[in-house]
């Protein structure tokens, strides 16, 4: 497979972009590399999509949903490394093995684990595009060609909220790519604060299909067979089709989108409205059931909704009245501008990652907390907040500049 990868680059004639893209989860990283291959010119240059067999198993589905000019590298087999070796890369990700100390023992490994993975196939560009996984963020940094790292989120909340990323990998990465690549202007400072470092970091926001989320909007409402929720779909479609108000959140059931306070605050509201709804859509998560069992013991549990894993949840969001973003913080929160596309008024809290968005095109922001969720959903109900319609075309625009900036410059 190496040799015919090496062969194949090697004759093309072209630049070679190979893009790490983690486990293909249904989530906003995923949505985010679909839409940017879907508009870029994949003639130009060539594409390869690369990630790990074993991660993506459950998701493979998700390689159809790309276009059909992108290519795949799949890697298998585990990193050669000595006893010794195996020792310093657990004390580092313990956070007890200094960096200097890490890079120094470390580097000769991963430079053999990239000529295992991939031969000596010519690269011109890797795009460490997910950001996440503390081994995979170190092995692109050691590639001999251009190196980008894409930040999707805060990720000083990410490690203090989530626990999720290794502070020492990310200093290493911010410093050691060629750029940085950040969703949301908003995200700068965060990063900066990890890295230290100012020159190599740059804007690239993440592109937003608005005529795929249009034409999606208009299909049927479909469980899928893995779909699960707190009501059937025949009682969601009567609940969507009643003339109550429906409030609606779309993001993974995880502790960082808020989304307890949200219920709580809408429970506040329908104390006196009780014919209202809340629906919460999630596609990953380890909160669902927590969530679940959260909302059964509460009086408004009838008028609460719960949705994990729908490919489809645009027909859903047309049919709701309202978009609440109640997220603790954000990398940028595509949502907000998917209801937007929808026509759909939003509020979210005012986070970084969708302040800069909700300002620049006249969203309304509450207080980051469930006292502001409350008073917005409250503002919602009472028709008090139109709907922001940004210029999709000029941001996707913008977006693309950015991308080619990344890669060109």
């Amino acid at each position: 497979l190496v040799a015919t990868l090496e062969e194949e680059i090697k004759n093309n004639k072209k630049e070679n972009i190979i893009i790490y893209v983690g486990n293909l989860s249904r989530n906003g990283i995923t949505s985010s590399i679909r839409n940017l291959l879907g508009n870029i010119d994949l003639d130009e240059k060539n594409y390869y999509l690369t990630f790990s067999a074993n991660k993506i198993k459950n998701n493979a589905e998700q390689l159809l949903t790309f276009p059909e000019k992108v290519k795949y590298i799949s890697t298998v087999g585990r990193t050669d490394m000595t006893i010794f070796q195996k020792i310093i890369s657990i004390l580092f990700r313990k956070e007890i093995c200094p960096i200097f100390i890490y890079k120094k023992v470390m580097k000769s490994v991963y430079k053999d684990e990239i000529k295992r993975l991939y031969g000596n196939a010519k690269i011109d560009t890797v795009i460490q595009f997910s950001g996440y996984e503390h081994k995979k963020i170190i092995v692109y940094s050691c590639f001999d060609c251009k190196k980008v790292i894409y930040v999707h989120s805060d990720m000083l909340n990410e490690i203090k909220t989530r626990h999720n990323q290794n502070y020492k990998s990310l200093k290493i990465a911010y410093r050691d790519y060629d750029k940085v690549a950040i969703v949301n202007e908003d995200l700068r400072e965060s990063t900066v604060k990890i890295s230290g470092r100012k020159d190599n970091i740059y804007e690239a926001k993440n592109l937003i299909m608005y005529k795929e989320v249009l034409e999606k909007s208009k299909l049927p409402i479909e469980y899928d067979e893995c779909t699960e929720a707190n009501v059937t779909q025949e009682e969601l479609l009567q609940i969507l089709d009643s003339n109550s108000k429906k409030i609606i959140s779309i993001g993974r059931f995880s502790p960082e989108k808020g989304h307890m306070r949200l219920i709580n605050a809408f429970r506040e509201n329908w104390k006196k409205d009780n014919s209202i709804y809340l629906i919460i859509i999630g596609g990953v998560g380890k909160d669902y059931i927590k969530t679940i069992e959260y909302v059964e013991t509460l009086d408004c549990k009838d008028n609460i909704i719960l949705i994990r894993s729908i490919s489809n949840p645009y027909p859903i969001l047309n049919k709701c009245d309202y978009f609440v973003l109640s997220s603790f913080y954000e990398g940028f929160g595509i949502v907000i501008a998917e209801a937007d596309i929808l026509g759909k008024p939003v509020i979210s809290t005012d986070i970084i990652g969708p302040r800069k968005f909700m300002k620049n095109n006249g969203g309304y922001l509450v207080e980051n907390s469930e006292k502001g969720l409350t008073f917005g959903i409250e503002k919602l109900l009472k028709n008090e907040i139109k709907a922001m319609n940004a210029d999709y075309e000029e941001y996707n625009q913008e977006a693309l500049n950015e991308f080619y900036d990344l890669i060109n410059n």
